[in-house]
């Protein structure tokens, strides 16, 4: 039997695969083949997370339990 998902809002980024990356002079990212706008300064030190569904998201720091996710980018569904 599997166990309902935690009310966490931390949950979809910490079964994801993590990966440390940083905007450009310009904000944009890498996702793919596509270099995307994300909220927030230039040249931020962001993390990128790949989610299994196949969808990214773009946090602005590793997940803690103590504060909120702060999404720079995420075209996930809802």
């Amino acid at each position: 039997m599997l166990r309902p998902v935690p009310r966490c809002p931390w949950w979809p980024f910490v079964r994801s695969q993590r990966t440390g990356i940083k905007a450009s002079d310009e904000g944009r990212v890498p996702i793919g083949t596509q270099r995307l706008r994300v909220t927030g300064a230039p040249k931020t030190k962001l993390i990128l997370c790949h989610h299994p569904s196949g969808h990214p998201s773009v946090l602005a720091a590793q997940p803690d339990p103590k504060t909120k996710p702060q999404i720079r980018f995420s075209n996930r569904p809802k």
